[in-house]
């Protein structure tokens, strides 16, 4: 009597492989439980086995239930798609066995497996080889790679690691009980008093308006304070830049006129 060797790959978990010995008149069912104990994967989740051919697409159905069941309650758009795998022919894992889905020395297979997490296997066969009559099968003869496991946290845990510690801000009574040396007052006052608007306040005096503030003169102004020449010379964007303390009303050398501070009046006439 011979035996299949199943060679199991995935893409998703680096160098994992598993060969697998079964007996041809063993069913699918059996070489399910060998699996999951070798993966290890849990027996929560659920297996769909698939025939395919040599490009890997899928023939026929191998599983406790079809992948139909499963979806029944879903969205229209799912049922749909269900629909179309009912053109695959369906058999129940307990009843498959592999001497009727082998029929290439190189028969592929896929398996589907969907529980907390969800894996694709690729499963091959490699090699046909005598029975060992003294050993039980299947068996898994090589065992290379693990799938990773997740660790399990409680909730507690989860929100003491995602908890940020609270920065500690001083109250408003620590302010305020908190003593300030009379030095410290002191300047603060003086400063303030400096200031004129709070010190016109706490004197009791009237505050001062923004008209007596000093401004700008203007053209005209001017004109008739300084003379008509200086008044002309100002561009409109330049004749609000000047203030009363920008002309001296004394005689100095300029480049409009001669100086005349050594001159007598009578000189001039």
């Amino acid at each position: 009597m011979h035996l299949y060797r199943f060679r199991i790959t995935t893409d998703t978990i680096e160098d994992f492989v598993r060969e697998i010995d079964i007996s041809p008149s063993q069913t699918f069912e059996d070489f399910q439980k060998v699996f999951l104990e070798s993966g290890p994967l849990s027996t929560e989740g659920k297996v769909y086995f698939y025939k395919t051919n040599a490009r890997w697409v899928k023939q026929h159905e191998i599983a406790e239930q079809p992948m139909l069941s499963v979806s029944k309650e879903r969205e229209v758009d799912d049922v749909r798609l269900e629909e179309h795998r009912l053109k695959l022919p369906y058999t129940h894992i307990s009843i498959a066995r592999f001497k009727d889905f082998v029929d290439d020395p190189h028969q592929k297979f896929m398996i589907e497996y969907r529980g907390a997490d969800s894996y694709l296997f690729f499963m091959e066969m490699v090699k046909i080889l005598e029975t060992d009559s003294l050993a039980n099968y299947p068996k898994c003869v090589t065992h290379n790679g693990d799938i990773p496991t997740k660790p399990i946290i409680i909730p507690e845990e989860i929100l003491e690691k995602s908890r940020k510690p609270r920065e500690q801000k001083p109250s408003f009574r620590a302010f305020a009980e908190e003593e300030i040396p009379e030095e410290e007052i002191e300047k603060e006052m003086k400063e303030l008093m400096e200031d004129e608007v709070f010190g016109a306040i706490i004197e009791g005096k009237d505050i001062p308006s923004p008209a007596e503030a000093p401004r700008k003169l203007t053209a005209k102004e001017i004109a008739e304070e300084f003379g008509p020449e200086f008044a002309d010379m100002l561009s409109p964007d330049e004749e609000e830049e000047y203030e009363d303390d920008d002309f001296v009303d004394e005689d100095i050398n300029d480049e409009f006129g001669e100086d005349k501070s050594s001159r007598d009046f009578d000189d001039d006439l």
